[in-house]
């Protein structure tokens, strides 16, 4: 399996989500050693290995509450989304228009009708796993795959830590007097993050179900 996926995914995705939390405490909380300009290279290696264990908790956090619970009741998940020919309410279009987009209706018959050879459940979900599962046996296919994973998995986590962190300074604002210029930013950084989060959250499944067609029939040749 190709490893620059990986090195996105765990960089971008763990490692700077929990930098960023790192900087948070040390700025809203005044923690001396999490507000050092210059850290030596022990504190350094230190502060990597703290950033990476926060970035890995506050991403199982994140997939569950966005991923498990709010996105897939409030707007469906993509490969439902992808696959349905229904179309979802107006404003909900209009608030999410990329979102709730699904796939163009020929690639789309390709893609059920490949799968409805090879006798796929047609359950959106069954077939997400499917094409996931052919997808890694095509190298070029999964690193673009994987590619939008690490994106999309970053965007979750920085939107979903901005959000909690717009919540925490604006109770440290109110209760200090201060102005809610930071808890204001941090939401905004928010909101910008998810709507990246479900841009290419739709984008990894939209890259499965369209190149699914091409990949099954060259492993039916080989």
């Amino acid at each position: 399996m190709p490893k620059v996926a990986f090195t996105i995914l765990e960089f971008f995705g763990l490692l700077g989500t929990g930098y960023l939390w790192f900087r948070f405490v040390g700025h809203v909380f005044a923690v001396p050693f999490a507000s050092e300009p210059s850290p030596g290279p022990g504190d350094a290696a230190l502060i990597i290995l703290i950033s990476y264990t926060a970035g890995s908790v506050v991403s199982n956090i994140a997939e569950y509450v966005l991923e498990q619970l709010l996105v897939p009741a409030l707007l469906g998940r993509p490969e439902e989304i992808l696959l349905s020919r229904s179309c979802s309410p107006r404003l909900v279009r209009y608030i999410f228009p990329g979102y709730m987009t699904p796939l163009p209706s020929e690639v789309a018959q390709r893609a059920c009708e490949a799968m409805e050879a090879r006798a796929v459940p047609t359950d959106p979900q069954a077939r997400f796993h499917h094409a996931r599962q052919i997808a890694k046996e095509h190298e070029q296919t999964w690193m673009k795959v994987e590619a939008f994973l690490g994106l999309f998995v970053f965007s979750r986590n920085i939107s979903f830590s901005l959000f909690l962190m717009g919540l925490v300074s604006a109770v440290t604002s109110l209760i200090g007097g201060d102005t809610l210029t930071l808890p204001a930013a941090c939401f905004a950084g928010s909101i910008g993050m998810f709507y990246r989060f479900l841009k290419f959250y739709r984008q990894y499944s939209f890259e499965l179900f369209s190149s699914y067609p091409d990949i099954a029939r060259s492993g039916d040749a080989a």
